[in-house]
């Protein structure tokens, strides 16, 4: 596969960093746990175009859409456990950060490229 630079497209990824304890308003542990992800990182690569299919169900829609990136930077860290905003910024006017929408399906690495199957999901804050 070919990374030509003009072919390349911008998207943020952040990485997996462990899970931390979640506190109320008054600073106590509530017992719960939350996923950590690092301040999300742009990037610029190979985004192939969507494939996938949409199911109805009686609980409502099974959504399987993917995307595949490609790379020819080795040292890239992305991993299974990372996050991307592909479609939309990371941020929104308010440097608030918004739910990511894709999550990471499979990682092959090759000698010259790594390909990533990226998969889309929905996300809401709160």
């Amino acid at each position: 596969m070919r990374d030509l630079k003009r072919n390349r497209q911008t998207f943020y990824y952040a990485l997996y960093q462990g899970n931390e304890n979640v506190v109320d308003s008054n600073g106590h542990k509530t017992g719960e746990r939350r996923v950590s992800y690092s301040e999300p990182v742009k990037m610029n690569a190979n985004i192939y175009p969507a494939n996938g299919y949409a199911n109805t169900a009686i609980f409502g829609k099974d959504l399987q859409y993917t995307k595949t990136i490609v790379t020819c930077e080795m040292e890239c860290p992305i991993t299974e456990t990372s996050v991307l905003w592909i479609d939309k910024e990371p941020y929104d006017g308010q440097d608030n950060l918004v739910p990511y929408d894709y999550t990471v399906t499979q990682v092959a690495r090759g000698l010259n490229n790594i390909v990533f199957a990226v998969s889309k999901v929905e996300m809401r804050n709160g």
